[in-house]
């Protein structure tokens, strides 16, 4: 088991994120009920996060630690923190 998780918290911010004030509408629409919809968003958040795994762990084994974090370095450069 790789001890992925995703938390009712999480799958309530991603509702909240792509239907907002609209998420009533938006199963009627589909024909679904809520917890249809909950568990539809749960798996794909679960997938997303085994594809991130798999990429990293590939990422990782190809890829030394100083050459992890002059890229990081780049990255935090034309990306700075939000504050």
């Amino acid at each position: 088991k790789l001890g992925i998780k995703v938390t009712d918290r999480e799958v309530r911010e991603e509702m909240q994120r792509r239907y907002g004030s609209h998420l009533v509408e938006q199963l009627q629409r589909l024909g679904l009920e809520s917890d249809e919809l909950r568990a539809m968003i749960h798996q794909e958040l679960l997938v997303q996060r085994i594809q991130w795994l798999r990429v990293y762990s590939k990422a990782e084994a190809r890829l030394t630690t100083e050459e992890m974090k002059k890229a990081f370095e780049v990255h935090l450069r034309f990306n700075p923190p939000l504050e």
